[in-house]
């Protein structure tokens, strides 16, 4: 077991981007478009390339293959049997058993827009990574704000 700190995230850190980059790549070639709704929710979010986004809903959560990227995301509360959801910029995974899955797929519109805003995988993904660490997943600002951000849409 490694400890996850700031400087296993650093050295994790081109693992994690390409994982994340592998899971959108499939989402994108394998998912769905957004519906017209869906596609009204992410412009009201502010998703500037809602175009191109793509959902995938599946049973299986995607865990990854790699035994410390998946220790990682499992420590840090990224990923276990229960995700509902999980965003990799453009394509988004739902679990089919959501309770609410316009509401989850909103949630991870928000993070497509976080994404956006950073500019890229990595830098979005190390200011994530680093927040659950220092503050926790549930405490995050990036996860607060995707939260913060669902409350304010009328669903």
């Amino acid at each position: 077991m490694i400890k996850i700190d700031q400087a296993s995230i650093k050295k994790l850190l081109p693992k994690v981007c390409d994982w994340l980059e592998q899971q959108e790549n499939a989402i994108i070639s394998q998912g769905r478009l957004l519906t017209s709704d869906e596609q009204s929710i992410a412009r009201e979010i502010g998703v500037k390339n809602y175009d191109i986004v793509r959902v995938w809903m599946s049973k299986e959560v995607p865990f990854p293959n790699d035994a410390l990227l998946l220790q990682l995301a499992k420590q840090i509360g990224l990923l276990n049997s229960n995700t509902q959801g999980i965003c990799f910029r453009y394509g988004i995974f739902v679990h089919e058993q959501a309770a609410n899955p316009k509401e989850v797929l909103a949630h991870e519109l928000i993070h497509t827009l976080q994404y956006e805003r950073f500019g890229s995988i990595e830098a979005f993904i190390a200011q994530y990574l680093s927040e659950c660490i220092e503050v926790g997943y549930h405490q995050s600002n990036l996860e607060k704000e995707a939260n913060l951000g669902l409350h304010k849409l009328n669903l």
